[in-house]
């Protein structure tokens, strides 16, 4: 779609998760990415990916980043 093509900034990514807590219908996965960016360069950033489980699904994410590089 548009989002993907035109306004986000990564072109290519890994996500390596190395943590995940879990407490109810909420947890939290704490890695790294690794990713080239549209412009060519390469980054690699830390991340949290925040979740709430709404019927066993994800309802939320919510995605931060050590550094604003994306």
């Amino acid at each position: 779609n548009d989002f993907y093509r035109r306004r986000r900034i990564i072109r290519t990514g890994l996500h390596v998760v190395e943590n995940v807590v879990v407490e109810g219908d909420r947890a939290v996965a704490l890695g790294e990415l690794m990713a080239t960016l549209h412009d060519g360069r390469e980054v690699r950033v830390r991340f949290a990916d925040a979740y709430l489980f709404v019927d066993d699904k994800v309802g939320e994410r919510q995605t931060y980043f050590g550094t604003p590089a994306v």
